[in-house]
């Protein structure tokens, strides 16, 4: 099972080496391979008798990338850094805006409520256009989330419904390094 893995990456990597950067047709987030999003792997690594075996999706789908915005934005410095990241990496971005701010609850201020979700959720997405268009010029791949709950709560729910969470990548909360740049902070997830 591995080898067909292994001659997989050798062939990605001498295409990627051959051709010019980026100019390979990538998968991304919003497609599937095939029908399941199962074969389409192993049928470019020319192992058909794996391509409809057992194995299980999350082993064929790239790794992502989890960038968690500042409520409903995306830092300038987080969106370069992150897209750089994925791209070396080669993952794909899930971005995340999480609206921590629940309100009160209530039939008096439920229309007020709503309405603060509507614009949050607003504002989130053209948070994310601006990464997308971004990450789109680099060859990344992108889906974008958006959470109404605690920020713990949120990251898990994401990871749980979204395989192949590998990093996460915040915004910074006002840590400052020598060179007078704020630290990304970036973290692993175990599975």
């Amino acid at each position: 099972m591995l080898k067909p893995l292994k001659r997989m990456l050798r062939r990605k990597q001498e295409d990627h080496a051959g051709g010019k950067p980026g100019s390979e047709e990538r998968p991304c987030l919003e497609e599937g391979c095939d029908g399941d999003g199962r074969t389409g792997a192993f049928a470019q690594a020319d192992s058909h008798e794996f391509a409809h075996g057992g194995l299980v999706q999350t082993q064929l789908e790239r790794p992502k990338l989890l960038v968690v915005g500042k409520e409903d934005i995306f830092t300038e410095p987080v969106i370069d850094y992150a897209i750089s990241l994925a791209e070396r990496l080669g993952f794909d971005i899930v971005a995340m805006n999480v609206n921590t701010v629940s309100g009160y609850s209530g039939g008096f201020i439920a229309p007020y409520k709503k309405r603060l979700h509507e614009e949050f959720d607003k504002r989130a997405i053209h948070a994310f256009g601006i990464l997308k268009k971004k990450a789109e010029t680099k060859g990344v791949c992108c889906k974008h989330v958006v959470k109404v709950s605690p920020m713990n709560r949120a990251l898990q729910e994401c990871c749980q419904e979204i395989d192949r969470i590998e990093l996460v990548v915040t915004e910074p909360e006002g840590q400052v390094g020598p060179d007078g740049n704020a630290t990304i902070p970036v973290f692993s997830i175990q599975s």
